[in-house]
C-alpha cells in the first residue's frame, strides 16, 4: 500500500510539474499578446495626437 502511495504521489508530482511548465508557457504568451496590443494602442494614441495637432485636421 506504500508503495502504490508512493508511485501516486509521484504521478501526481510529474503531471503538477508538466500543468506548471504549460502555465508559465501560457503566462509567456499571455505577455507577448500584451506587449503587442499595448503598442498597438500608443501607435493609435500617438496618430490621434497627430492627427489633431495637425493644421490640416479640420478642426480650426
Amino acid at each position: 500500500m506504500i508503495d502504490e502511495d508512493a508511485q501516486g504521489m509521484r504521478r501526481e508530482n510529474d503531471y503538477l510539474k508538466a500543468r506548471w511548465a504549460e502555465l508559465q508557457l501560457d503566462v509567456g504568451d499571455l505577455s507577448s499578446q500584451l506587449d503587442r496590443v499595448t503598442q498597438q494602442l500608443e501607435q493609435a494614441s500617438l496618430r490621434r495626437a497627430m492627427a489633431s495637432a495637425s493644421p490640416l485636421a479640420g478642426g480650426q
